[in-house]
Parts: C-alpha cells; structure tokens; sequence
C-alpha cells in the first residue's frame, strides 16, 4: 500500500529487469504511478502513449542500442515538460558517462542507491518543479580550498583554490584560462559530508565546463564537473 498519495507520472528505464522491477517498487510504496521500459526505444513508444505529462524520467545512461542522454533528448520533443533523473553505476570507467553528464543540466544518481536515496532525490526533483525552479542540481556552497590540478595529456600540476564547490562540480580560481570540455585532474581535500568520497586528500577527474575570458586577468573563474 502507498504510503502517501502522489499524482505524478514517472517515466522508469533500464536494461535489467531486476533493477527495474525494484525501482517500480520503491516508488510506488511512495505513492508514484510508474511506467517502465527496458530500452530507450520503448520508453520512446509508451511516452508516445501517454496522453497525461510524464513529470520525471528515471533512466540509466548505460544501455544497449540507444543510451540514457539519447534517450532524454528525444523524450523532450514528446513531452517537453518531462524533468530528467540520470542513474549510472559507471561514473569511474566509463569517459563517455562522466563527459557526458557534464554538458547535460540533468542531475543524476549513483548507482547502486537505497529506496531512501532514491525517493529523496525523486522528491527534490519534483518539488523544484512544482516551484518553478530550474535549477537542477544542488546549489553550491561557497568554500575555499587549495587545489592541485593538470590537463589530461600534461605532467606538471599546477595550483588553485576553489571559489564554491558541490556534490557535483565546482567553480575552480585557476592561475590560466582552460577550454571547455578538456579534461583534468584534480587533487583536493575533500571537506566532511561532500560526495561519496570519504574526507580527506582525493584524486578525482573532471571536465571544464565553463571559462570566463577576463582581459589581463590574474586568475580566471574555471567551471569544473566532477563527480565526487
């Protein structure tokens, strides 16, 4: 039985059944009327279907034939109200995961997650809907903290400071400017309760998604995804 009573219309996909058919549970003890779909093109054709909005997409980004990014673009051109959830397990050894998810808006969720994150995260998304709020992912906290990092393909590390840092990215004071979609390394250490990462000094890889071109500048304001 629904522990609450919900309205909205969740979109679930992924290629294990297994893992689909535990998400459909999990939400709908919630109280969320679920649809699911084990591939990207049937999750095209029951949002085709569906005449009501579909108000969260829940989808893994790894599949076969049509990936999770594919498929949450051609979702948009169905139901265009339709906010996105990204679920990967393959943040670490897959490149085309991590670049990916830093040029989409879309939050996302590590996998593997309890019914407690799953629900929470979920209800987050839809409440800033509900509000009007665009912003997707978690507002960033203004810290500062010394920052080693090189671009991918260089051997010398080079020092900066972080200008405000979240759970996913953070905006990087850097010495030179950098070009959108390189990649870097990073080594930092992490304050308590930030990320999956335990405190202390952690090596983790980014891409730079965002530069401000400053005239003469001393340091340069460097957008950074990560996924800590």
């Amino acid at each position: 039985m629904s522990t609450t009573d919900r309205s909205e219309v969740l979109l679930l996909v992924d290629d294990e059944p297994a893992i689909l058919d535990l998400m459909a549970r999990m939400l709908a003890e919630n109280g969320y009327q679920t649809l699911e779909a084990l591939s990207g093109s049937r999750a095209l054709e029951v949002a085709e279907d569906q005449q009501d909005p579909i108000h969260l997409l829940v989808t893994d980004i790894v599949m076969p034939s049509m990936q999770g990014f594919e498929l949450a673009a051609g979702l948009q051109e169905v139901h265009p109200e339709t906010r996105v959830l990204f679920l990967s397990g393959h943040l670490e050894d897959r490149r085309e995961v991590l670049e990916g998810l830093a040029h989409t808006p879309y939050p996302f969720l590590l996998k593997p997650f309890t019914a407690e994150s799953l629900g929470k995260k979920v209800r987050a998304i839809l409440e800033a809907a509900a509000a009007e709020d665009d912003r997707r992912r978690q507002p960033r906290e203004e810290i500062h903290l010394p920052v080693r990092y090189r671009v991918e393909g260089e051997t010398q590390w080079q020092l900066g400071t972080t200008i405000d840092i979240s759970e996913c990215g953070l905006l990087l004071d850097a010495p030179g400017p950098l070009e959108t979609g390189q990649r870097i390394d990073l080594e930092l250490t992490l304050p308590k309760g930030l990320g999956r990462h335990r405190p202390g000094r952690t090596r983790c890889c980014g891409f730079v998604t965002r530069h401000v071109d400053t005239t003469r500048a001393v340091t340069y304001p460097i957008g950074v995804f990560v996924a800590f």
